[in-house]
């Protein structure tokens, strides 16, 4: 799947009940890591000032995710 057809999958995805609903955050996490939007890493401590991981799991280790370069353009 290429990363256009990756990205449309998810827009279709988020969008699919609009403007009724549309999925809960656990979703939308699920369907961006099955789509390879986001990786999960195991994060030992905080990774900074308001790190979110820190915020939601409030103990390390934790089983955080990060958005993969699909996302962020990075080559």
């Amino acid at each position: 799947m290429t990363d256009l057809e990756k990205l449309r999958a998810f827009a279709q995805f988020v969008l699919k009940d609009w403007p009724e609903g549309g999925p809960d955050e656990f979703d939308i996490q699920e369907k961006a890591i099955e789509l390879g939007l986001l990786e999960g890493h195991e994060a030992k401590e905080p990774c900074g000032e308001g790190c979110w991981c820190e915020e939601y799991h409030g103990e390390f280790p934790a089983r955080c995710y990060r958005r993969t370069k699909v996302l962020t353009g990075e080559t």
